[in-house]
């Protein structure tokens, strides 16, 4: 054990929460013996579990051109923002535990919640708020907000509310909500939960992405179509 300290610095680079579970690990066992050291290692590895568990990646995809592909926006050039839409990508769990992040971070992205403004400070010079603040306009710009499911390893009662409260939110600025690319765990907890709720989550799920896309531009040529010939 002696001679991986000088690994240490290598273990820092490649992921801090390893390096914080080595490091307990280590001074357990020189302060108090090798059995305790042992056990302070186990709990360290558990609670690391745990907060990989609630950092969950989330992004905007773009369509990248004349391809049914859907890529991180700001990780891919090639991924373009299709007008009107946001295509919102969330990986990890929806549970109790991290449905308000994932409420704020669908809001921030989609830009519902944007920055507020800079405050002026005593000598009157602007400071950066750390704060946010609604955009009532959002429906101006966002008419369909499609969830990518596809990464969503489970959800739980309090997450499938937070997915009812989100649709209720963003329907009250005309905003269309999608559901693409759930599992089948996913979709069978949602039917189970629609069977024992009375606010049930009403979202039209499609398999992939592309297909929410396709779904939504037709019912907006449809509708298109339908007002033309009423004011022909």
């Amino acid at each position: 054990m002696f001679v991986q300290v000088t690994e240490l610095s290598k273990f820092w680079r490649l992921s801090k929460l390893d390096a914080v579970v080595w490091l307990c690990t280590f001074l357990v066992t020189v302060i108090v013996n090798i059995d305790i050291g042992l056990g302070a290692g186990i709990i360290a590895s558990v609670g690391a579990l745990f907060c990989r568990s609630q950092k969950t990646y989330t992004c905007l995809l773009g369509r990248v051109l004349d391809t049914d592909l859907y890529l991180d926006i700001k990780r891919y050039r090639a991924a373009e923002e299709l007008p009107g839409i946001k295509i919102f990508h969330y990986c990890g769990g929806l549970n109790f535990a991290t449905k308000n992040l994932f409420r704020a971070t669908l809001f921030r992205k989609i830009g519902y919640l944007k920055p507020a403004m800079p405050l002026p400070d005593e000598d009157h010079t602007l400071t950066k708020s750390e704060s946010y603040e609604w955009d009532p306009t959002i429906g101006n710009r966002v008419q369909c907000v499609i969830i990518d499911a596809t990464a969503l390893s489970y959800v739980d009662a309090p997450g499938i509310k937070t997915l009812v409260a989100v649709q209720k939110e963003l329907a009250s600025s005309n905003i269309i909500v999608l559901l693409a690319g759930a599992n089948g765990p996913v979709l069978e907890m949602i039917e189970k939960y629609n069977s024992l709720e009375s606010d049930r989550l009403q979202l039209d799920t499609f398999p992939t992405v592309h297909d929410a896309v396709v779904y939504y531009k037709l019912t907006e040529a449809k509708k298109h179509e339908v007002s033309v010939t009423m004011t022909a």
